[in-house]
């Protein structure tokens, strides 16, 4: 499995670190101290397989002695809290060669720090050699902060940049001192080149992946960058995983254990959650268009209760059933000759309707007289009026449905005023007729104005 780390700190004095101890111990190797007078021996080290010195083209054979370089870098280094080297540790892959990851290691070395003038001390570790050991590739680079010039001397790691007043005179503080502030004379501690170098080595490795036809990819960003909700593990560092290979079981492993499997948890869960949503966006336009009741539905529902007030009936009950059956016939041919399936597309074609000089004759008058004259009451608490059966109505005054006989009769819109007010406030919108004069409604276009579909 790839796996990315690129981490970097500082090496000073201040902290009771010694550049020459970390040089030594990261190369495996012996050298005397002459800054601290000791001799820091890491030649027991196991795990190192190469280390080498890299340098810009102006910088002195002699600094490919380490015990040169490091010390005599102490010895320009005054301050006993300098900040003395950058330590970067960069993981490698275990997809890739001892030789490939070499290769790609000195490449990245050389074309980013190296070619901006740092001078570069690389370790490359390979532990793990047996089957039975975990793999840990890695490489170490430690660079010295103070750069070393072209002129061939040792430079300032940092420059006064003094704060001018309105004048362009140099301001001083309460004790007469000047006021400065310290900025860096390289670019090698700033965030903006660590971004750049965290996300360069990513392209690196990827390329090396692609070029052997690996499918494995490493990603330089958090898990935060990526939008992912993941949880980051924890390092444990070489002596827990040894102690991991032996068996012993640790804290840090058992942490990292259960960050493990919850990590694996949180991917099913959000690959699964992905799918729904493709899923529901691929289906989406089929449910909005079926997110109200359909004309289909509710126009049979219709003709049931009508069927209903026709069982109430002395006589002509079979005669009524049959008028019902082909009106409800020649109605729902009507809307899918014209793709209407929802209340609003049935309101859009009223809308379109408007247009027509027989359509803009017709009024409500006559359909108010009929319910006036039906007592429809429409005050009660659970009653309102249909929008559906005003709509049927002004398309037949509208002469869009040709024949009309079977909408002569008042109950057209008496029989609709059954349905409870909560039903109706869902699939209609704002068409909810219970307490509103009637007179806000004596016209059709202003039925529709008033509706919210």
């Amino acid at each position: 499995m790839s796996l990315y780390h690129f981490h970097v700190t500082q090496i000073g004095r201040s902290k009771g670190h010694s550049a020459v101890a970390a040089a030594a111990y990261r190369s495996g190797e012996k050298i005397y101290d002459d800054y601290y007078g000791e001799t820091q021996d890491y030649t027991k080290k196991g795990g190192v397989v190469k280390t080498e010195i890299l340098l810009p083209d102006y910088a002195p054979e002699r600094f490919k002695d380490r015990s040169m370089l490091w010390n005599e870098l102490e010895s320009v280094e005054k301050h006993p809290k300098a900040q003395l080297a950058y330590s970067f540790d960069m993981a490698l892959q275990n997809e890739l060669t001892d030789e490939e990851n070499i290769a790609l290691g000195e490449r990245f070395v050389r074309e980013e720090m190296v070619a901006r003038g740092m001078i570069c001390d690389v370790a490359f570790y390979m532990p793990g050699k047996s089957d039975d050991d975990i793999k840990n590739f890695h490489m170490h680079v430690l660079s010295p902060i103070r750069p070393f010039l072209p002129e061939g001397r040792w430079g300032e790691k940092q420059h006064r940049e003094y704060v001018l007043d309105e004048n362009g005179e140099r301001m001083r503080d309460e004790d007469g001192e000047y006021i400065f502030n310290s900025r860096p004379t390289t670019e090698w501690g700033s965030p903006e080149l660590l971004d750049h170098w965290r996300e360069r080595w990513a392209q690196m490795v990827n390329e090396e992946f692609e070029k052997r036809d690996i499918a494995e990819r490493v990603d330089h960003r958090s898990y935060v960058d990526q939008g992912l909700d993941l949880i980051p593990q924890v390092h444990e560092g070489a002596a827990v995983r040894k102690m991991e290979a032996r068996g012993i079981v640790t804290r840090k492993g058992d942490l990292n254990r259960f960050i493990n499997s919850t990590n694996k948890l949180l991917r099913d869960t959000i690959r699964k959650l992905k799918d729904l949503a493709q899923w529901f966006k691929a289906i989406k336009p089929q449910l909005d268009r079926f997110n109200d009741p359909t004309l289909h539905n509710l126009i049979v529902e219709y003709f049931d209760y009508r069927n209903e007030v026709a069982e109430t009936y002395t006589r002509g009950t079979h005669s009524a059933k049959n008028k019902n059956l082909k009106l409800m016939a020649k109605i729902i041919a009507y809307i899918e000759d014209r793709k209407l399936y929802t209340p609003q597309e049935l309101e859009r074609r009223i809308k379109d309707l408007q247009g027509r000089a027989d359509f803009k004759s017709v009024t409500l008058s006559k359909l108010k007289r009929k319910v006036n004259k039906n007592s429809i009451i429409f005050h009660q608490p659970t009653t309102c009026r249909s929008f559906l059966d005003v709509s049927i109505s002004a398309l037949i005054s509208s002469s869009d449905i040709s024949e009309t006989p079977f909408f002569s009769d008042a109950s057209l819109i008496s029989t609709i005023a059954r349905y409870p007010r909560s039903a109706l406030y869902g699939v209609f919108g704002s068409v909810i007729l219970n307490g509103i004069p009637f007179s806000m409604i004596a016209r059709f276009k202003n039925i529709l104005t008033a509706v919210d579909v």
